[in-house]
């Protein structure tokens, strides 16, 4: 009696080893990811003409339009009996003011842009956009702002201190503008590319490796 049990138990065991697995039903298979739409690229999508560009402000109330570059310093600690800190280099930047334990400073390269330049310039700025499918033209805010370039836009050819600038930091791809807000066209990146390109083509050097 003992043996036909034991019998009867292995070929159970031996029954269930061998069976199939068995298939999974139709309705439980797992759906492909969905494609992502790619937004359109970033290029020359406009044709505003030269009038049309310059008739953005700061750029229709100015006649003289300098390039700059600039940098943040550091300020060192005076504790007192210590004497007074050396001067920093370069001059203070006429529209921006000093701020916590930075302050930026105007270095050696500066140069008057001409109408050619100003013509490359306003075209990069209002001419390059996203095309129409593009919804979402936010971007985040970076925290590195560190702007080494600037525009100083000047009422009169002949005038020292500028009433509007426009800064550019190449490396967060952020721009700034003072002392009001100003229109500059729609955030593109490809802009960012060419204005790194433009700002070594007037000559200047500082910055652009970034």
């Amino acid at each position: 009696m003992r043996w036909t049990i034991f019998l009867f138990i292995a070929f159970l065991g031996l029954s269930c080893r061998t069976n199939k697995p068995v298939p999974m039903p139709k309705d439980t298979t797992i759906p492909r990811e969905r494609k992502l739409v790619e937004h359109d690229p970033c290029e020359r999508l406009h044709d505003f003409s030269s009038a049309e560009r310059l008739s953005h402000k700061p750029f229709s109330e100015s006649k003289r339009i300098d390039l700059v570059t600039m940098d943040r310093f550091k300020r060192p600690l005076r504790y007192k009996g210590q004497p007074p800190a050396p001067e920093l280099p370069g001059r203070p930047h006429p529209l921006q003011k000093a701020g916590g334990t930075s302050v930026f400073r105007i270095l050696d390269e500066e140069l008057t842009l001409s109408e050619v330049q100003i013509e490359r310039l306003t075209d990069i700025l209002f001419n390059y956009d996203y095309g129409p499918n593009v919804k979402d033209r936010a971007w985040s805010t970076s925290l590195c702002w560190n702007p080494r370039h600037a525009l100083f836009f000047f009422k009169e050819k002949q005038d020292s201190e500028p009433f509007a600038c426009i800064e550019f930091c190449l490396e967060c791809e952020e721009t700034a503008t003072l002392p009001e807000k100003y229109f500059l066209g729609t955030y593109c990146e490809v802009k960012f590319t060419l204005l790194r390109e433009f700002f070594r083509q007037t000559g200047i050097t500082y910055g652009l490796d970034y």
